[in-house]
Parts: structure tokens; C-alpha cells; sequence
């Protein structure tokens, strides 16, 4: 469990609204994470459709970061 430290957690069903809640300016970079990255590269798709130009996928997702042992915050804690 946990996640990348500022990250925000968006649903995919919420994922344009959400995203301009976070990011406006579709020019400013947004990274996808998720499990181990397949929702991600949907969600990326969806994203630039819509104007985004500069989305990132963390390739491996949240497994590969956690493989890497990169901070993860887990309920306002960070280990």
C-alpha cells in the first residue's frame, strides 16, 4: 500500500476534471502511476487527446518503484 509522496490519487473515471483540478495548464508535465502502468498508458492516451503535451508514464508503476525502494507515504507517513 501507499504512494509516491504529492501524489494525487484520480480515478480514471474522473481523470479530466481531476487532472485540471491538479495540473490547468495542459503544457505542464503530468505523471501517470498506477499498479504497473497499464491504466496508465490509457490514461496518458486520453490525456493528450485532450490537449495535454507533456504526460509521462512511470514505467513499471507503483512495483517498479517500490522494486527500485523509493519512498512511499503511506496515511501521512513516509517509509
Amino acid at each position: 500500500m501507499g504512494h509516491i509522496r504529492g501524489a494525487r490519487n484520480i480515478a480514471l473515471d474522473e481523470l479530466l476534471p481531476g487532472v485540471a483540478a491538479v495540473v490547468p495548464d495542459p503544457r505542464h508535465q503530468v505523471v501517470l502511476v498506477d499498479a504497473n502502468d497499464k491504466l496508465s498508458h490509457q490514461a496518458a492516451a486520453i490525456l493528450q487527446a485532450r490537449g495535454y503535451t507533456w504526460v509521462r508514464v512511470l514505467r513499471g508503476g507503483m512495483r517498479a518503484w517500490r522494486a527500485a525502494n523509493l519512498p512511499v507515504s503511506v496515511r501521512g507517513r513516509q517509509g
